[in-house]
């Protein structure tokens, strides 16, 4: 996924609970989906990303067990979020 518009749907499935970024030395940004699908490994999605961009710089951005009381409850209805 080269593109965060292009990884919008996987990142937006049923089951996906966090995300790994990989910055490379162009600037570009891979996105990694994990959970759902993808599987929830998030070691085995790092040696992935390492094995396929050697140079890149990775952060992995995973959900809170608490996000939905601690940011969106009382600020947007339930139905709304992803």
């Amino acid at each position: 996924m080269e593109n965060i518009f292009d990884a919008m749907p996987s990142l937006t499935q049923p089951g996906t609970f966090a995300i790994l970024v990989v910055l490379l030395p162009s600037g570009e940004r891979v996105l990694r989906p994990i959970g759902g699908e993808w599987g929830s490994g998030i070691v085995e999605a790092v040696c992935e990303m390492a094995e396929k961009y050697p140079d890149g710089k990775m952060k992995l951005f995973e959900e809170n067990y608490d996000a939905w009381w601690r940011y969106f409850e009382g600020n947007i209805p339930r139905e709304r979020l992803l």
